[in-house]
């Protein structure tokens, strides 16, 4: 005897169905916890306020400012690469310098200060290029933070 056709078909199908999602990780962010969550977060929403802020300036002609803006932007987009620098020197370094452990607790020691660290030092270094060249930067003052030093469309002369 055989056994009928809808109970050999059922028995597949069952097998194939989908496991529930595990939900041990609900809620909270995968990898470096809260301070990657944080960090590449910021990097993202600081790439898409340079961005913007570059296609409103080069939309009012203002070539100068839409430079310097396009600098940030390249900087933090230049950010992954610097993340892929820095996170071997820091294993190294965790390695060399710190107490002997193995290379998983060196490497998330190491990972988790690159959230910030990939793209931070590049806005600075950035920052610091635009002042050199002259070009509209922001500068922080008790008073007024976030204000222009040039105006917007001219450039400030340089005196090196």
């Amino acid at each position: 005897m055989t056994a009928p056709a809808c109970s050999a078909s059922t028995t597949s199908s069952a097998s194939v169905r989908p496991k529930a999602p595990d939900r041990r990780h609900r809620g909270k962010p995968h990898g470096t916890g809260w301070v990657g969550f944080f960090g590449f977060s910021s990097l993202a929403l600081v790439w898409l306020w340079t961005a913007a802020r570059a296609y409103r300036a080069i939309r009012a002609h203002d070539v100068a400012a839409h430079q310097a803006w396009m600098i940030r932007n390249y900087a933090l987009t230049y950010g992954a690469v610097t993340l892929r620098i820095i996170t071997p020197v820091l294993i190294v370094a965790t390695l060399v310098l710190g107490t002997p452990t193995a290379y998983s607790s060196a490497f998330a020691n190491a990972y988790a200060a690159v959230p910030f660290l990939a793209w931070l030092p590049n806005l600075l270094v950035a920052e610091w290029l635009i002042r050199r060249r002259g070009l509209p930067s922001y500068r922080l003052t008790r008073g007024n933070l976030g204000a222009v030093t040039a105006e917007p469309g001219t450039r400030r002369e340089d005196s090196a």
